[in-house]
Order: structure tokens, then C-alpha cells, then sequence
């Protein structure tokens, strides 16, 4: 476990930067993914173009933006002065706040299944080992926090 922490960071780091530097111009109509996998890699894509502005390239957070990998990412109880007010008891309740908020205004929301690509993502990065694509039908049974 103590060598994850080194891996997922770097791997996270190398996701963002084929995103950012792909000319693949996928727009949000991309099909569904077939396995989690998939969403997995889908949802780097879109943390690239979309997340790692706020939350770093590696996921772990800046001063504006909570981590989303790694020490104190998805913690159950919201943080002093954090906009959430609901504990993050499953991957359904992260989906909820995250696709109601995120990214904050005046910037561009992306696609549902994108949202659902970067959770599946980001649980991936976290260590939560995914049997299937992340959504609205089983993320309450993903849990983070009992």
C-alpha cells in the first residue's frame, strides 16, 4: 500500500498529460463505456480537460480545490468552510454533490457520463477496485465511508 501512494500519483500524472496533449477533439457524445476500464480511462481524459485546473494535475488539490487522490481525498465529513454540508457516505453521494456543483460557475458543465467517468476515475486512483462502470444504478452501493 505505502508504494500506491507513490504509483497513483505518477499514473494520474500521466493520464492528465496524454489528455491535455492528445489532439483527439472527442466531444461529450462519446458512447458508454463497456467496461470500468474504460470509464476509467475516459474519466482521466476529462479530469485533464476539466479538474486539474482546480484540484492539480495529480489530483491532490491546491489551495482553491479539496484532493480528489490520495491523503484526505473523499473524507465522509465535509471540511471547515467546504460547500457541501452532506457526508460522503457512498460514491452516489460524491456523484450528487459533484455533478449539482462542479465545476463551479461561470465555467462550462460537462456531459452526466462525464461526471460519472471522473468518480469512476478518481475511485480508481483512490484504490477502489471497480467491477463495472460507475452510475446512477450502483454508486450507492460503492462505499467509501460505513
Amino acid at each position: 500500500m505505502h508504494q500506491l501512494r507513490y504509483l497513483l500519483p505518477a499514473l494520474l500524472a500521466a493520464a492528465v498529460f496524454q489528455a491535455c496533449s492528445s489532439t483527439d477533439s472527442k466531444d461529450h457524445s462519446a458512447p458508454p463505456p463497456t467496461s470500468a476500464a474504460e470509464q476509467v480511462a475516459r474519466g482521466g481524459k476529462v479530469f485533464g480537460m476539466h479538474c486539474a485546473e482546480c484540484h492539480g494535475v495529480a489530483g491532490k488539490g491546491t489551495e482553491d480545490a479539496p484532493p480528489l487522490v490520495g491523503s484526505g481525498a473523499l473524507p465522509l465529513n465535509p471540511r471547515p468552510g467546504q460547500e457541501r454540508s452532506e457526508p460522503f457516505h457512498t460514491a452516489l453521494d460524491v456523484a450528487q454533490f459533484v455533478i449539482h456543483n462542479m465545476p463551479p460557475a461561470p465555467r462550462k458543465k460537462p456531459a452526466e457520463a462525464d461526471y460519472w467517468a471522473v468518480l469512476a476515475f478518481a475511485l480508481d486512483a483512490n484504490g477502489v477496485a471497480l467491477s463495472r462502470p460507475v452510475g446512477p444504478n450502483n454508486a450507492a452501493s460503492i462505499v467509501l465511508h460505513p
